[in-house]
């Protein structure tokens, strides 16, 4: 059994640690977010069914439910390949993103990524209709249900089980971790990005910021990741 006093990653580590995958590991990174983002920007800048009448609400479901399959279908490839990247990274070896497609990549990961997210999504969302808080404390255990399935070679409710006994007796420095990780990635990106469409109106700033977005969602996945890993860390020199 693991060792409660010694599994539990702190902030300072975690954020160091990914920010020297990023920074390390630019390019990659980069590689995967244009190449999977660009069509979905694109299409979210120019397509007309984007210019629409703000109180046209059937067209407005139709570009929701358009962008979260995209982000389902296709963009599980980079989170994918983004989690894969991390791991590597972790264990001290260079990579590109032509090693991650063809020698990490595979058909079964994604499959059984997909199916991971998508039934934890849902069960989630089934949670968070009935009440707010047990939407919130299983999405805390549940949080590493992809890194589980990427990198786990686990999926489904065995990835839920799995990310679940690994947070348990540690779930208020998840969360805490969680939210901190929001707070330093995704918050201040999409603030600015928030700011730069208000006040400069042309489709280059919001095809920059979309982007933008997209590198801090990024950073997020491996920030998660990286908790994930020393997590495992842990819980294997705890066992020992």
């Amino acid at each position: 059994m693991s060792n409660p006093t010694n599994d539990k990653p702190s902030f300072k580590n975690v954020i160091k640690t990914t920010w020297r995958i990023f920074k390390q590991h630019l390019k990659p990174i980069a590689a995967i977010v244009i190449l999977v983002y660009l069509p979905i920007n694109l299409f979210m800048e120019f397509s007309p069914l984007v210019k629409m009448d703000s109180y046209d609400i059937e067209a407005l479901l139709q570009v929701v439910r358009f962008s979260g399959l995209y982000e389902l279908i296709i963009g599980s490839f980079a989170a994918i390949l983004l989690i894969l990247l991390t791991k590597r990274a972790y264990d001290g070896q260079k990579t590109t993103f032509g090693d991650l497609w063809s020698k990490e990549f595979n058909i079964k990961i994604y499959g059984r990524y997909l199916w991971t997210t998508f039934f934890k999504n849902l069960l989630i969302g089934i949670c968070l209709l009935l009440l707010i808080v047990p939407g919130i404390v299983f999405g805390v255990f549940w949080l590493f249900a992809e890194q589980i399935a990427v990198l786990g070679d686990e999926g489904g409710t065995r990835a839920l089980k799995i990310s679940q006994a690994l947070v348990k007796d540690k779930w208020f420095q998840i969360f805490w971790l969680m939210l901190a990780g929001i707070l330093a990635a995704l918050l201040p990106v999409n603030i600015l990005t928030l700011g730069l469409q208000m006040y400069v109106k042309h489709w280059s700033v919001n095809l920059a910021t979309s982007f933008l977005v997209d590198f801090g969602q990024g950073f997020f996945i491996i920030y998660l990741t990286v908790i994930y890993l020393e997590l495992i860390k842990g819980q294997n020199a705890g066992s020992k």
